[in-house]
């Protein structure tokens, strides 16, 4: 996600080797908070109007598919505020349903 949001700078830091928590920072766009609040779902991207858009997808991800097996095994948080926005967006995760 942070290569497809165009980030200059990618910070991943592991606390107790990733047993803690991973945490993820970077400088790219963001995500609107009309898209945030479906992260998640599966299947799901932003990236897609229609099927027509399939063949031009030119990004890493895809489809959600890693952020929605991850918000099933783990607590997931995002905060992002997107280039378009002067406020950032929280969404937590915990064994799979989206609990703030």
């Amino acid at each position: 996600n942070s290569l497809d949001s165009h980030s200059k700078n990618i910070d991943i830091r592991f606390h107790e080797y990733g047993i803690e928590k991973i945490e993820i920072s970077d400088d790219g766009n963001g995500i609107k908070s009309t898209d945030i609040q479906k992260i998640g779902l599966r299947s799901y991207t932003s990236k897609m109007r229609d099927e027509t858009d399939l063949s031009k997808i030119d990004t890493y991800g895809y489809r959600g598919e890693a952020l929605s097996s991850l918000i099933h095994v783990s607590k997931l948080s995002i905060i992002s505020r997107h280039d378009s926005s002067n406020l950032a967006t929280k969404i937590t995760f915990e064994k799979g349903k989206q609990i703030s």
